[in-house]
């Protein structure tokens, strides 16, 4: 029988994704409980699926629409995974589809291929951006005032220093709403730096 433990601070419940035993006597239960630093009573503390169900007809309206909203948010995020994995599956299969094509034109060189023309590398932002948003994250890693600085140190002028925040290079949001916040976010960041470098242009 598979079950999924739950240890809280002072309490730990083992749920049975199947249907739990009349009773739980091993020997080893036994020895793995007396091992526990918190009370653990199987016959209270292991539930399956039919307890649950017991316990949410007696909850209140509120936390069951807490509850449904909770099933229902996290359904909503498996099936938006699904659909990208879908997209993600036809996305590769169209490209390797069209990279036999440059291989044949001779255009294509595995060890170096990105992109034959720079406008299609620029519009794969814009395809899907799901797909291509860490694009994005990879060319702020690589943004820096280096070369700038140290003319701008020759000429005894203040150096630049970059305000991008780093959770924007590890955010990964999970749907379209999410992505066009974290977009709003970068265009606002890329904003500040360039008004940083006008001036001087």
């Amino acid at each position: 029988m598979s079950m999924i433990w739950i240890r809280l601070s002072t309490t730990s419940t083992c749920l049975a994704l199947t249907e739990k035993q009349a009773s739980y006597t091993a020997k080893s239960l036994e020895r793995a409980i007396t091992a526990l630093t918190i009370p653990f009573d199987p016959a209270a503390d292991v539930i399956d699926w039919d307890d649950i169900l017991t316990r949410i007809r007696h909850l209140e309206t509120d936390k069951l629409e807490a509850i449904d909203h909770y099933l229902a948010s996290g359904w909503a995020k498996r099936d938006s995974q699904v659909k990208f994995r879908e997209q993600l599956n036809n996305f590769l299969a169209f490209s390797t589809e069209r990279i036999e094509v440059e291989k044949t034109s001779r255009k294509y060189i595995p060890a170096i291929f990105v992109e034959t023309y720079s406008a299609k590398e620029q519009m794969r932002l814009f395809a899907n951006p799901f797909f291509f948003y860490r694009k994005i994250q990879d060319k702020l890693r690589r943004f820096a005032y280096d070369h700038l600085n140290a003319s701008l140190k020759i000429a005894g002028e203040p150096e630049l220093v970059s305000e991008l925040d780093a959770c924007l290079l590890s955010a990964t949001p999970a749907t379209f709403a999410e992505l066009g916040a974290w977009l709003d976010q970068v265009d606002q960041a890329i904003g500040v730096e360039l008004a940083k470098v006008r001036p001087l242009s």
